[in-house]
């Protein structure tokens, strides 16, 4: 069960991701880079972030060492950063599809940037992942709307809904 709810939860993120960044390519760049009080202080340094992150959580996930944060400031336009996300996407299901319930159990031990020591269950680390995922989809949606491209709706009960109608 534990699965399948994985399962789900990556594949409604993945949806979710994906309305994000098809409304994101929509504004010009200066509209991209534009700095606020979000997160990071623009729709693309929060996009790199959540590229950035999914890719560092999946490492942890997959017992390996992160790789160095993505910069920002490489990335111009949308197009780019999608493209990067979309190869750590596929990583991500890859790895996630494929795992059974006693494996999301398993516990995962590792040292924060921090030097901290952190133990959590597999299944928490994804958990988290995706649930950082959304708050920050919410913080480009707002700046999205604010600019006249609003992504819609980007419930989860949407998405099942799409889902069940083959729309998606």
């Amino acid at each position: 069960m534990l699965s399948e709810y994985m399962h789900n939860l990556y594949a409604y993120n993945t949806w979710a991701n994906d309305r994000i960044f098809m409304t994101a390519a929509l504004v010009g760049g200066e509209q991209l880079r534009d700095e606020t009080a979000m997160s990071f202080g623009s729709i693309r340094n929060v996009l790199v972030h959540i590229v950035s992150f999914q890719e560092y959580w999946l490492a942890r996930a997959q017992w390996r060492p992160p790789a160095p944060e993505l910069i920002a400031q490489s990335f111009h336009e949308v197009q780019p950063i999608y493209l990067r996300w979309n190869e750590i996407d596929t990583e991500t299901h890859t790895f996630v599809d494929n795992l059974s319930d006693t494996a999301l159990e398993e516990v995962i031990r590792y040292t924060n940037p921090q030097g901290e020591p952190n133990v959590y269950h597999l299944w928490q680390i994804l958990f988290h992942q995706a649930n950082h995922a959304m708050q920050h989809r919410s913080e480009i949606a707002l700046r999205l709307t604010e600019f006249g491209h609003s992504p819609g709706w980007l419930d989860y009960l949407l998405y099942l809904d799409i889902v069940a109608t083959g729309a998606a």
